[in-house]
């Protein structure tokens, strides 16, 4: 029955007139007193009604919300070093795309950013040549060592070789004065064999001594004026990269949001030279209210049953949950889709709801962009658990007093009687509402003449060809429930 909500229609369309008001009235009393059981006893002539099927669908829910767009980075970009604005290259709303170069050592492409403003770089540029030249020269005194040094080794050899035979000459006078001393040799010439022989030896022993030096310190030195050498490199490097400071670029594609470096303008360690913002990707930042948050939680849960998007962390499943979103603007038909990316789990202490982002590629066109920072624009998200559910047309309720009714047809007697069955409501789709209750998908509901009937009513079908031609129980589809925030 469709009292109070659905006012009762004859077979042919009609309202009721007012008598027929006030027999409606008087019926309704009757059945908030008595519920369906007090109708007509069975046995009676069967009764025509009007049915339709239960159908089966998967119910999304919808929520909107109004976002606000937000960049993923927003740098305020400083000069590293102190000096004096030669050049500025950018004015504040220009779009900047970072630049590329080739990397000496590699070979391989990379970021060096977009230049903003060129400090004066006079007195960094003669230190740099001055360092140059300080390598060159070193680089000069390690070659020398590496072909002096083998040089100096063979000449140690040499005269090692030549002080042996020396000695060995010495010796050998040295014996033989020995022996002859008893002939009659002075004393005077003796000692002047003994000397020769004495400083023979020493000149040996130094000449040894000498190789061995050579032979042991020849790589101690090489790796000495290596490492000269290796320290001017890192000193020129050091300066070259102080050098590179003194074009201050900014890290990131994006538009300069503002810019307070002007040429002329002596600018110090720190200073701030422009505020850049990333334009592509893009977030867009919903607050979730506290209600709704077991959704989100629900649909970004990964196959293992945890979150797979919370705190900025990823999901460390092999097939991690996305969550779409459609985001629009108004005065523009054209929809956006992104992809919740984080779900921060530190509500607002005022509103007591939690920042959802969700990322989307903005491209920058002959127009611009379309999203921009600050932005309002309206999202939509369909979260929550998804479950089949039976959902019946609103005429087939029946509202009484003791609870919410169907009128189902049992088809396996002849005449077709009906029965009472309970039901529960659920979300409602357009004309129709989804019921829980003792239902099936193949079940007729009556949905005209079911306020004058009772269990074991006998009544008959009078669209029955239609429900045979057409299949009780579509497809089952999948409807999108809008869900306001």
């Amino acid at each position: 029955m469709a009292f109070p909500t659905f006012p009762h229609k004859t077979q042919n369309g009609s309202d009721r007139a007012p008598i027929q008001h006030l027999v409606g009235f008087g019926l309704a009393i009757f059945l908030i007193g008595y519920g369906p059981t007090a109708l007509a006893q069975p046995g009676t002539e069967p009764l025509p009604v009007r049915v339709a099927g239960v159908r089966p669908q998967v119910i999304h829910v919808e929520r909107s919300f109004v976002g606000t767009v937000t960049p993923i980075r927003q740098a305020v970009i400083g000069s590293a070093v102190e000096g004096r604005v030669q050049e500025v290259f950018v004015e504040q709303g220009d779009a900047i795309r970072p630049a590329s170069a080739t990397d000496p050592a590699s070979g391989d492409q990379t970021d060096v950013g977009v230049p903003l403003i060129q400090l004066r770089t006079t007195t960094i540029d003669i230190e740099l040549d001055a360092a140059r030249s300080e390598l060159d020269l070193r680089l000069a005194m390690q070659r020398e060592q590496e072909e002096s040094l083998p040089v100096d080794l063979q000449i140690a050899q040499a005269t090692e070789g030549a002080a042996k035979a020396r000695y060995q000459f010495a010796l050998a006078q040295r014996d033989r004065g020995l022996g002859l001393a008893a002939n009659g040799l002075s004393k005077s010439e003796l000692d002047q064999i003994q000397s020769s022989y004495d400083a023979a030896h020493h000149e040996l022993t130094a000449a040894q001594v000498s190789v061995q030096k050579l032979e042991r310190t020849q790589q101690a030195r090489l790796d000495q004026t290596a490492a000269q050498v290796n320290s001017q490199r890192e000193a020129l490097r050091l300066l070259e990269d102080r050098r590179s400071k003194y074009t201050v670029r900014a890290p990131f594609e994006g538009v300069v949001s503002r810019r307070t470096a002007e040429m002329g303008q002596w600018l110090s360690t720190g200073a701030e030279v422009a505020e850049v913002v990333q334009m592509n990707p893009i977030d867009v930042v919903i607050m979730v209210p506290q209600g709704m948050l077991a959704e989100f939680q629900y649909s970004l849960r990964d196959p293992a049953g945890d979150t797979a998007i919370a705190a900025e962390t990823p999901s460390t499943s092999d097939k991690p949950r996305s969550l779409a979103a459609t985001i629009r603007i108004d005065n523009q038909s054209q929809s956006m889709t992104g992809q919740v990316q984080a779900l921060v789990p530190t509500a607002e202490i005022m509103s007591r709801s939690f920042p959802v982002k969700i990322r989307l590629d903005n491209p920058r066109t002959e127009l611009g962009y379309r999203l921009n920072p600050g932005m309002l624009v309206k999202v939509q998200v369909t979260v929550g658990e998804t479950q089949p559910s039976l959902m019946v047309h609103k005429d087939a309720l029946v509202l009484n007093n003791t609870g919410k009714f169907l009128m189902v047809i049992d088809r396996s007697v002849e005449p077709n009687n009906v029965k009472s069955v309970p039901v529960k409501l659920g979300t409602a789709v357009a004309d129709f509402v989804a019921v829980t209750g003792d239902l099936t998908q193949d079940d007729w509901v009556v949905i005209e003449g079911n306020e004058r009937l009772r269990t074991g009513n006998p009544v008959k079908v009078i669209n029955a060809d239609s429900m045979v031609k057409t299949p009780s129980h579509p497809t089952t589809t999948t409807e999108i429930v809008g869900a306001s925030k």
